[in-house]
Order: structure tokens, then sequence, then C-alpha cells
């Protein structure tokens, strides 16, 4: 019999006096467990049949493995793998809607022919090599110029994909205003695999905040394009931006939904989002909570926020492509007055300024706390923007494990919700 150990990324949360809750960040697996069935301090130390469950389940491993080791090693396999490319276009950073918590300026701008034709050139050197390619339309509102900017990259990527077999896939983050049956339609014909469109809570509150310049609200319309995507099979993330003002109403939003057909709600997912500019973010969050069974209860795909994906800028494969050529490494700033990380050359090579690139990469991971935290697989040491900035320790989390236990609890709601729970 092999010497076992507990895992690294095992939390225990106490449910009651006698039942557990273990969660294992490395597996996201929840079992619930009577307290006399284990030993709390060392569940290596559990009797036999229980200790063979917990192994078959990653709440225990072998006293040889290191877990934090081989999920670094994991780690950098992700990040540096270049099998495919991700680029993120900002056709624009204007927008039709002034969003009161936007942190853009929402400058009048346009990508131009010459930008155009660049991305172009760079768009060939990936299809030619055979990569994958996933265009992510951004901005701004990139819609504002579907076809002026859009549609030409992605009519060039078609006729490529033709010559050189190399494939690709469209997305976009969009307000929604702006989709039409006809864009849907024609995206189709790129591998349109999908958008991801916010609501500002429930109509009479969207419609205040989400007003276009005919003075007439927003949210019957993003409602009906919504439902259009997903009758033409496309799957869509609603993320609905939570405020103290609008979380009384937000389980209302399911109403807008409940007459789809079962396929086509599977293809919505639901995700809460707290504005950075909201000071009482615990009371939406345990509000939240509520909110997210009202969605599932109705057959809708709902959670808070989760970051178990891998973060695009923590990607060598992925780059922002500013309307202007100026390149960076994430969406989540205000373009008009951050400094670029580089730009994309006459001939469509990638040009990082000042070891950008591999300032970002090297921060993955530095934060010798995170390397034995036990959510790291849910964060992956939080963001590298912050990381490199920090000059003594960072926890995107604080350092402060009630807000980790409340990840946690975030995570085992999820797990209840997909089924991914045992008793023991």
């Amino acid at each position: 019999r092999f010497l076992m150990k507990e895992s690294i990324f095992n939390s225990k949360i106490r449910l009651t006096d006698n039942l557990l809750a273990i969660y294992n960040a490395l597996n996201d697996k929840t079992i619930f467990i009577a307290k006399n069935r284990v030993d709390i301090d060392d569940l290596s130390n559990s009797p036999a049949l229980t200790l063979e469950q917990l192994k078959a389940n990653g709440f225990v491993v072998e006293d040889s493995v290191d877990e934090s080791r081989n999920y670094i090693s994991y780690t950098r396999t992700v990040q540096n793998d270049t099998s495919a490319a991700h680029l993120i276009i900002n056709p624009t950073i204007n927008c039709n809607f002034s969003c009161w918590y936007c942190y853009e300026q929402h400058t009048k701008s346009k990508m131009d022919e010459e930008t155009i034709n660049r991305v172009k050139r760079l768009v060939y050197r990936i299809m030619t090599e055979k990569k994958h390619l996933q265009f992510s339309f951004f901005g701004g509102e990139p819609l504002l110029y579907y076809k002026q900017v859009m549609l030409p990259i992605l009519e060039y990527a078609g006729h490529l994909s033709e010559e050189t077999g190399g494939t690709f896939h469209v997305n976009m983050t969009t307000n929604g205003s702006l989709l039409t049956p006809g864009r849907i339609e024609e995206l189709k014909n790129y591998n349109f695999n999908g958008a991801q469109i916010t609501l500002d809570g429930y109509k009479a509150t969207h419609d205040r905040i989400r007003t276009p310049g005919n003075g007439k609200g927003s949210y019957d319309r993003i409602i009906s394009n919504i439902h259009e995507l997903v009758r033409n099979g496309v799957p869509a993330t609603v993320r609905i931006n939570c405020t103290c003002e609008n979380i009384n109403d937000i389980h209302n939003i399911t109403e807008s939904f409940a007459n789809l057909p079962k396929e086509q709600r599977s293809l919505l997912s639901f995700d809460f989002q707290t504005v950075w500019q909201e000071g009482n973010k615990s009371d939406i969050s345990d509000r939240l909570n509520h909110i997210v069974r009202e969605f599932v209860k109705q057959g809708l795909n709902a959670a808070k926020s989760s970051f178990r994906e891998f973060c695009y800028a923590d990607r060598r494969n992925s780059c922002v492509i500013n309307y202007n050529g100026d390149l960076y490494k994430c969406t989540a700033i205000d373009f008009a007055n951050t400094e670029r990380d580089g730009y994309i050359s006459e001939d469509g090579s990638l040009i990082w300024e000042n070891g950008s690139l591999e300032k970002r990469l090297a921060s993955k991971l530095k934060n010798k706390p995170c390397r034995a935290c036990r959510i790291l697989p849910l964060c992956h040491g939080g963001c590298t923007k912050n990381s490199l900035n920090a000059s003594d320790g960072y926890c995107m989390y604080n350092f402060d494990e009630r807000q980790i236990d409340q990840v946690v609890l975030d995570a085992i709601e999820r797990n209840i919700q997909f089924g991914r729970t045992n008793k023991l």
C-alpha cells in the first residue's frame, strides 16, 4: 500500500456539527461526509474503505506526488501552447451607449484600411501555418463597424480557409443592440460560435441605463436578439451587471426566456458580475446565491462568476489589436489612456515593445503564496497584470480566508447544480 497524503487543493467547510463538505479545486469535486467517517485534520488517516474513495476522487494522493509542481508545469504548458491563435480585435472603442460604469472613453474611432490590411497579413501567417484561429471582436461596440471592419476580415479568413485548409471561428462581446437576423445568418457562414451580451437588470432598470439616441429603452430589442441567436444555434453568454439598485429585480429576467424551447435555453449561460464601482459587494454576493437558484429552477444555466478557465491574457498565443494597430494583452483597460504593449507591423508581425510579452508571461505564479494555495486551480494566481505590478506579494482576494471560503462555497453550489457531488 502506498503512503498517502491529503491534497493541498482541499477545502473543508463545516455545514453542521456532524456534516462536512470537502471541495477539491483541482478536480472540481465536492463530497459531503459525516465527521466520524474521516480524520478531519488529515484525510489520509481515514479508514481504508473511505480512503480508497477519497483517493479515487483526488482528495488524497500518493505521498510522492508534488501537486504544486505538477500544476505549475501544467499551467506553463497551457500558457505556452501555440497550436492555435486568438486575436481579439477592436474595430472601434466608440459605443452607441454611455453606461455609467464603463471605464472606456468611447473616443470616436474606426480601424482604417491600412490596419485592416495588417490584420489580414497576420491572419495569412496564422492560417497558412495550419493553426486554428479564434477571432473575438471587442470594443467599444464592435458592430458599429460591422460592414466596414468585421466583415472584410472575416471574408478574407473565409477565402484563406478554402485555400489553405486552415480553420477559424468567430465570437464577440457586444451590447446586443445592433445584432440583426441578417447579420446573425451571415456570421454563421464564418463559424460564429458565441456572443457575450450584457444586461443591466430587468427591463425598467436596464432601460434607464441603456437608452440609445432615440430615447427609447433597449431591453426588448436586446432580448429579441438573444432569442434570435439561440434560434440559430449560436451559444450566448448573458452577463448581468449587478448593483444595489437592480439586485432585487434581476430574478425577473427569467421571464424573458421562459417561453424558449429547452434546446434553445441550453445554449444560454448567465453570468453575474458586480460592477466594479459598487461598494456593497458582500451584500450583493449573498443575494446572488438566491438569484442563481431561481435561474436554475427555471431551467437556465446560471452561476456566479468563476475564474476556473485560464485568462486569455495569460496565453502566449493571444493578443488584443486595437483599432489603430496598437497591441495589448488585456481588454480590461482604458485603451485611450493605457500605454500600448506593442504594435502590428506593416507585414502583419506582432512587435512587442520593452519586453512586455515576456514580462507578462513571467509574472504568472511568481508569487510564492499562490503556489501552495488551496484554490490555485480556480484563480491560477490571479491577474498577471496586477501580479506584474505588485512589489510585496499579491492575492486577488487580499489573502482573506473569508473571501477564499466564499469562492469555495460558490464552487460547491455549482457542483450541486451540475451534479458533481458525492456522499461518503
